[in-house]
């Protein structure tokens, strides 16, 4: 009996070395919102398979594994929370890692889930009787569920991107939003009020710029495929009585990290309706001699030109032409 619970820990132990191995190591297939989301979502099953492991490992440890059975379960579950804590704490100033509080709740969220619904499996867990039985496992379903619910998200959000291209973004509805990162920015769709009295200008978002601070808005992947066309388009309107400067960043993938390995360009918009017109000839031809892969765009950065006051712009979706 002891030895087929050493055989059995040590099986999941492998186990949990190779999803560690997978989510920690292997670089992701492609750098992209989706599977950045889908990583972090690997949380879930990576910790809820820890759980497991340290669980076989305390029941086997122990002379008596079925006195104060319940104990062993909650050992588990502290074992597995400061595991992902510490985890989450060598990651800090690691290069290409970040830390965050969200997956430590990804952690606890896969190791409670895993160890509820293994509890009612359990014949050494006499007090949970079938009715608890029905509700630990609705608990489990119901946090693994609401782990992956930003997987969902970016799933929809991705599949209304690839339908709407040649729109490159949405500013009117909460899964376009999703695919927008602000900093020191705030977007107003569809604006409140509409400061042009002649005919329409087809502007869907108010953006202001908070440009006493570092202001960026950052579109993430964008369709990535753009070689079927010829130049990026959008239209924007300024009330102000003065130009005002935005810069233009077009990243992909397989970007150097210099300054020259992306593109880059001053937008100036003059005061009333401008058509921002970027050929893509010139997004391809980098400062620093590479050609930017216009197949893998990985995002589009507008952000101020310089400190001063904030000022808004209105413009409408970025799209290919």
């Amino acid at each position: 009996m002891i030895r087929k619970r050493w055989v059995g820990a040590g099986v999941l132990l492998a186990v949990v070395a190779s999803l560690t191995t997978v989510q920690q190591l292997l670089p992701r297939p492609s750098n992209t919102l989706w599977w950045h989301v889908v990583y972090d979502a690997g949380h879930v099953p990576l910790f809820g398979v820890f759980s497991l492991a340290a669980l076989g490992l305390t029941l086997t440890l122990v002379k008596r594994p079925q006195e104060h059975h319940l104990r062993h379960y909650v050992f588990a579950f502290g074992v597995t929370l400061v595991a992902g804590c510490l985890i989450e704490v060598l990651q800090w100033g690691a290069p290409a890692r970040t830390a965050a509080l969200l997956d430590v709740a990804r952690n606890m969220a896969g190791s409670a889930a895993f160890l509820l619904l293994a509890a009612t499996f359990d014949p050494l867990m006499a007090a949970v009787t079938r009715p608890r039985k029905t509700l630990l496992r609705a608990a489990s379903v119901l946090l693994i569920a609401v782990s992956l619910i930003p997987v969902g998200i970016a799933g929809v959000a991705i599949v209304r991107r690839n339908a709407a291209f040649p729109r490159l973004s949405e500013f009117e509805t909460r899964f376009g939003r999703y695919l927008l990162d602000t900093r020191n920015v705030e977007i107003e769709s569809p604006p409140l009020r509409k400061p042009w009295s002649s005919e329409p200008v087809p502007v869907n978002a108010r953006v202001t710029f908070q440009s006493n601070r570092p202001a960026v808005l950052v579109f993430l992947s964008p369709y990535p495929d753009w070689t079927a066309y010829e130049r990026l388009e959008f239209t924007t309107f300024s009330e102000h009585d003065r130009p005002v400067e935005l810069s233009l960043k077009i990243v992909d993938e397989e970007r150097l990290r210099t300054l020259g390995d992306v593109f880059l360009a001053v937008l100036t918009i003059e005061p009333g309706v401008n058509e921002i017109v970027i050929p893509l000839s010139r997004v391809r031809d980098l400062d620093s001699g590479r050609e930017m892969d216009l197949t893998r765009v990985h995002r589009i950065v507008l952000s101020a030109m310089e400190a001063g006051e904030p000022f808004s712009v209105w413009m409408d979706d970025l799209r290919l032409e």
